[in-house]
């Protein structure tokens, strides 16, 4: 096989820039127009079953909203009934009359009772069965005998408290709760399940006493109106509240489905799934059942055939076209070629220097040519990106420059001694500070000035602060005294005490603190802001402000892209500034200023 290439190689590089042209095309061509056909088979198969997936999930989710529909109401039917003030009154009656000698309710409170049951199950095609227990557990029954079992004839039951659908209902207070089978006979009734309301007292908000228990037994037929017919496409309710997924219903029927059970509704997906079927799911928000929409695959690619088919067909016609048109232009490609070629080893020879290269092949003289402008362009561009730099600092001392220090400076002295004429001491004290704050801040035109004096501007900062919101901020600092005489950036850590006190401590309700520490790590200086304020809920926006943006830019210009700001907010926020010292000659701006 090498060898073969190596022939190859050798007989190829002998033949005109035409010829090589139009063998180029035609092998370039086969491959893409290969993976052309491939992907767009693929491409209109994945939009086929996608189309198609989608229309099952619309369906799936408009018969599930359907079924929320008639599910509400049979909801809305059990709170008439609770709601109702005969049935209120019945209910309360046999509990202020009952005899532990009385196992069944008197007849007079029945006859009420399944009067009252009958005028509301009369309306409601879909209900099976309704019983209900009073607060000692006696039943009235109206409906089918079979989906009711041995609680039609009345009686007392006590053992039903036992049951995991009394305690459900019980523990749910009064809203209704639906079970995917009938608690009444469990699953001697395959065709029918229950909904259970607890009853409690209409007339108390609070201390509800608690009257008995309905259940309402409805039939699972309900469920055909919300799905339709489909040729390769069956519907399933799944109900995955207990320890093992059971099927509850499928429409149309699917064979011995009722007899499985899983682990959870990805077990029982995957069984589907090995039988050739694709599944949408979709949650009931009514039951919190799991409504399954299963089309067989092999149905749903049905039309895949004729998509294959027609791509080959355009795969074909394309590769016909895309030979004749490479055949066709390597002939007159020749004379462009060597016309270009002349034009760029002109203008690199002229613009850049350097001597004609002397190969056969056009195309790869043209390639150095465009080597050489490509690496003078990247030359450019470099030195594009030191004047940017340059520029960008230019503006920053021009901003920095814009105050004008003696006209403030002569103004806070009048207001300082106009406080101290007028007995204001905290008027006096905020401008002695804000004035400490504008000499730190201009520091006679220098961007460097000690540790100590960055400290001092922070102090003047919260002496303003808790003169206006009177003494609210408390302040602890903790740097190591071989620091105090070193030189920083000025303004890189009071922009961020001040961060802390806008967006964390002036929200918050009560005192807050902040924190400063700083030390000397290996070569690194580290710097560390924290407070217990409210916290900052989006970090990135606030990383993206003026104030911390503009901190973070001046320390990675001066101190270098090793330098880092990183932010952290839980309960609180901190902020960790580290850096290393700079040394003579390492500057990354004019003069060492930023």
């Amino acid at each position: 096989m090498k060898k073969i290439w190596y022939t190859f190689k050798k007989w190829f590089q002998t033949r005109e820039i035409g010829q090589k042209y139009f063998i180029t095309m035609v092998l370039l061509s086969i491959l893409p127009l290969t993976i052309l056909g491939y992907l767009s088979f693929n491409i209109a198969k994945s939009t086929l079953v996608d189309n198609q997936m989608q229309s099952a999930k619309d369906i799936l989710k408009t018969s599930s909203e359907s079924a929320d529909l008639l599910l509400k109401n049979i909801v809305n039917m059990e709170r008439v009934i609770v709601w109702n003030s005969d049935i209120q009154t019945e209910l309360k009656s046999s509990l202020a009359n009952y005899s532990s000698k009385e196992t069944h309710i008197d007849i007079k409170t029945i006859k009420s009772m399944e009067n009252l049951i009958n005028s509301y199950f009369i309306d409601t095609q879909d209900i099976d069965s309704i019983c209900i227990f009073d607060a000692y557990h006696r039943s009235v029954c109206y409906g089918d005998p079979e989906s009711t079992g041995k609680y039609d004839n009345g009686g007392i039951f006590h053992e039903i408290v036992n049951e995991d659908w009394y305690n459900k209902s019980d523990a749910a207070q009064g809203k209704t709760v639906f079970f995917s089978e009938n608690v009444l006979v469990g699953d001697e009734s395959v065709d029918t399940f229950s909904s259970v309301k607890q009853l409690r007292e209409s007339d108390q908000l609070f201390n509800q006493q608690v009257l008995g228990m309905l259940v309402v037994n409805v039939r699972k037929s309900l469920f055909s109106k919300t799905f339709n017919d489909s040729k390769n496409s069956k519907f399933i309710i799944f109900d995955d509240s207990q320890d093992r997924v059971r099927a509850m219903y499928s429409y149309p029927e699917v064979n011995r489905l009722r007899e499985g059970h899983w682990d959870n509704i990805g077990k029982a997906i995957e069984h589907f799934t090995e039988k050739g079927y694709v599944s949408n799911l979709y949650r009931n928000q009514t039951t919190g059942w799991v409504f399954v929409h299963i089309t067989d695959e092999q149905g749903l690619l049905s039309q895949s055939s004729d998509i294959g088919k027609i791509t080959i067909l355009l795969v074909f016609l394309m590769a016909v076209l895309s030979f004749t048109l490479s055949f066709i232009f390597s002939g007159k490609l020749n004379k462009p070629l060597r016309q270009l070629k002349k034009l760029t080893t002109d203008w690199t020879n002229s613009a850049l220097g350097g001597n004609e290269l002397k190969r056969k092949d056009e195309i790869s003289i043209i390639g150095e040519n465009f080597k050489k402008a490509i690496s003078e362009n990247r030359h450019l561009n470099d030195q594009l990106i030191r004047y940017q730099l340059i520029k960008k600092e230019s503006e920053l001392k021009i901003l920095q420059a814009q105050i004008k220090p003696h006209f403030l400076y002569n103004t806070l002295e009048s207001i300082y001694w106009l406080a101290i004429i007028e007995s204001n001491d905290n008027i006096a004290k905020m401008t002695q500070a804000l004035s400490e704050t504008f000499k730190l801040s201009l520091n006679n035109g220098k961007d460097l000035i000690p540790i100590a004096k960055e400290l001092s501007h922070i102090k003047s900062y919260l002496t303003i602060q808790n003169i206006r919101y009177n003494g609210k901020f408390q302040y602890v600092e903790q740097v190591e005294p071989a620091l105090l005489e070193r030189q920083m950036l000025k303004l890189l850590l009071q922009p961020i005490v001040e961060n802390a006190v806008y967006h964390g401590l002036e929200p918050k309700v009560g005192p807050g603190t902040i924190w400063l520490t700083g030390e000397k790590t290996g070569s690194e200086i580290v710097f560390t802001i924290k407070d217990d304020g409210v916290g900052i809920k989006d970090i990135e926006r606030t990383k993206k402000g003026f104030g911390l943006k503009n901190v973070e830019e001046r320390l990675k210009l001066y101190y270098g892209v090793e330098s880092s700001l990183r932010i952290t907010s839980d309960i609180g926020t901190k902020v960790e500034i580290r850096y290393r010292e700079r040394v003579d000659g390492e500057n990354n701006a004019e003069n060492g200023r930023v």
